[in-house]
């Protein structure tokens, strides 16, 4: 039974996961004290977008991953400060536009099969040394961030209308919060 914890590829996975849930723990506490799940559905097809695309012009699809989470996570915020309708509303709107212009450029890609459903949810046991360095050190980022900034953080989740009133800039720190969300899920 435990002769598979023997193999690299299984001990590669059980690392991943743990470190995983360790940054999803930290992660996803801000979600829910948010109330804003479709923030990561938003990041997600602005991802799938750039993916497919990527793919169109065989470009390096986890390079342009990591610098559209960047651009997709600075359009999310700036549309959350400037928006003048509700931004969970705004997020969606966007969100849903973004996927529809990733299922146009995939039905461009004539004579290619893709799975995509391989690069959304890949398979953990594909996951190599690369890949968890990457991970420890996005865990080691997040950890720094989230403990440095947490009170902040706890207050901008709760009430973001009483924390602007202490002179703290809400928007820089949900700047930090989305652009670490979106290169944790462009991971």
């Amino acid at each position: 039974m435990f002769s598979i914890l023997g193999y690299d590829f299984f001990q590669n996975a059980l690392i991943a996961w743990v470190i995983i849930s360790l940054i999803t723990w930290i992660l996803w506490t801000l979600v829910v004290l948010r109330r804003e799940p479709n923030v990561t559905h938003a990041v997600a097809n602005i991802l799938f977008l750039w993916i497919v695309v990527s793919f169109f012009f065989s470009w390096d699809y986890y390079l342009y991953a990591f610098i559209f989470a960047i651009l997709g996570s600075i359009i999310l915020s700036m549309l959350e400060k400037f928006s003048n309708i509700w931004p969970e509303s705004s997020k969606e709107i966007i969100s849903q536009i973004w996927l529809a212009w990733a299922i146009f450029w995939i039905g461009l890609l004539w004579n290619v099969q893709i799975d995509i459903y391989s690069f959304l949810f890949w398979n953990i046991l594909f996951v190599n040394k690369t890949d968890i360095f990457l991970l420890i050190w996005l865990l080691f980022v997040g950890l720094v961030l989230f403990i440095s900034f947490w009170k902040k953080f706890l207050r901008i989740s709760l009430s973001p209308e009483i924390t602007k009133s202490q002179w703290i800039s809400v928007w820089l720190y949900q700047f930090w919060y989305m652009l670490y969300l979106a290169i944790f899920i462009a991971m």
